[in-house]
């Protein structure tokens, strides 16, 4: 059982609670609707899909606490092609996502969101080269798509603010919050403050929620590639060890000939090494 529960078996996890949750959302949806334009409640169904989601949870938490000790950038992001691949599939699923924010009326919010993601897919294709290279890019370019997000967020709640059923964008609006937030820690690597425990946890729970957005049909260019891009470019889950401090210089031993200091003496020991004198 020890040799199953190790970080390294981690990127397995939310692609198997992923899957299921997609196959249980496409139960659910595919009953369609009633006469009210409900879906049908589904407890079992449901129950399962955030018992997998909340198992996810505690299990990446429990697994990654080895993982202690960040590492530098080059620990943990190497020069990788499948990572590089995987960036590059990230800044076509946003451009594919903004492109629709410029088709008819667009408001401030909307303009804002679609230009971001335009910006987004710019700094993803930066992200790929760093990646190829095995350099350390601009934390910027991370924090782009991390904003992108957040407007795309706030841009989603006014549809959403009519939907009378929570269960049915929830998934979505937890990929989406899982996304940003994984692309925020992933540029704290960038800038040598990364935590692995925590990019981990962010990271492999937006892979698992953007499977599970799939099964609502929209947006699938942009979760299918933001699940692709997070789980190739996971942090390092191999255990670091800290470099070692320079131990400290050891002080030189006194000797009898050695002359003390008289600023240290008392007037008595003063006297005293006088007379020896």
């Amino acid at each position: 059982m020890k040799k199953i529960l190790r970080p390294k078996y981690l990127p397995f996890l939310p692609l198997v609670t992923g899957l299921l949750g997609f196959l249980l959302r496409l139960l659910i949806l595919g009953t369609g609707t009633d006469g009210d334009g409900l879906y049908p409640p589904q407890p079992v169904a449901w129950g399962l899909y955030w018992a997998m989601s909340v198992a996810l949870l505690v299990t990446v938490v429990a697994l990654s606490r080895r993982l202690k000790y960040a590492g530098t950038f080059e620990d943990n992001f190497p020069p990788s092609l499948i990572a590089a691949i995987g960036s590059g599939l990230a800044a076509v699923g946003l451009l594919a996502g903004a492109l629709p924010y410029f088709s008819g009326t667009m408001d401030m919010l909307a303009t804002l969101t679609g230009y971001s993601g335009v910006l987004a897919a710019v700094c993803m294709a930066v992200v790929a080269l760093a990646r190829h290279q095995g350099k350390p890019p601009f934390f910027l370019c991370h924090v782009g798509v991390s904003l992108h997000m957040a407007l795309r967020i706030f841009d989603s709640c006014r549809a959403w603010s009519n939907e009378t059923q929570l269960s049915q964008f929830l998934p979505t609006f937890l990929a989406m919050v899982c996304v940003m937030l994984a692309a925020y820690h992933l540029s704290t690597f960038d800038v040598g403050l990364g935590s692995r425990r925590t990019s981990l946890l962010w990271s492999l729970l937006a892979v698992h929620f953007s499977i599970t957005a799939l099964a609502g049909q929209t947006e699938l260019v942009l979760f299918g590639t933001m699940a692709i891009w997070l789980l190739t470019n996971l942090c390092s889950l191999r255990k670091l060890k800290a470099p070692e401090a320079p131990a400290d210089p050891q002080e030189p031993e006194t000797t009898p000939d050695d002359k003390p200091s008289v600023s240290d003496m008392t007037m008595d020991e003063l006297n005293d090494w006088l007379d020896q004198k």
